[in-house]
């Protein structure tokens, strides 16, 4: 048995040339989807589906993007980098909030959880970290958690209450932590 799958249809922006390294959707609404792209230079650019038009083009990490999230409520985008930066942006203005430093190594992946208060970020120095975003926008950090061995953790995921995270690393195991949302 072969399997086939057809293109169903195609939407581009045109005069955007970026070297994309990563990607993720967020679907709004039914008439509001966005599609959040890290460059291999460092930018962020954020693209409306159904207007084909780019949003925002968010520059600040001195590195590729790995990984680009928006809040399920459209509030945030956050984005990670090999320069060892977690920045949060607001999706309205485009306007950089805040930058968080800890990781020692180049993050992989982030995902936002505990209704979007919470961000928890996996990279190559073997932690994995939570960061919690305060009332004046800003991420602090609140726990770290060394769950493999070797180098690398590139899978994360949240479960959907934002109780629990399981991560994936070089080491071949995958590895579940509590995730707590109260500063440490």
């Amino acid at each position: 048995d072969s399997y086939s799958q057809t293109l169903q249809w195609e939407k581009s922006v045109y005069g955007e040339k970026s070297i994309l390294y990563s990607g993720s959707i967020r679907v709004a609404s039914k008439h509001d989807v966005y599609i959040n792209a890290g460059t291999v230079m460092g930018g962020v650019i954020i693209w409306d589906l159904y207007k084909e038009e780019v949003v925002h083009n968010l520059v600040g990490h001195e590195g590729s993007i790995f990984n680009v999230q928006m809040s399920s409520d459209t509030k945030y985008i956050v984005s990670c980098s090999d320069d060892r930066s977690i920045k949060l942006w607001d999706f309205k203005s485009g306007k950089l909030l805040s930058t968080a430093w800890g990781h020692t190594a180049r993050i992989w992946n982030l995902k936002f959880y505990a209704n979007e208060k919470a961000v928890i970020s996996v990279s190559e120095d073997l932690t994995s970290r939570t960061w919690i975003i305060t009332d004046e926008e800003q991420l602090v950090p609140n726990e770290t958690y060394q769950l493999h061995l070797g180098r690398h953790i590139w899978g994360l995921d949240v479960n959907k209450e934002g109780s629990y995270a399981a991560t994936g690393g070089n080491d071949g195991r995958v590895r579940f932590c509590l995730l707590y949302t109260s500063p440490s």
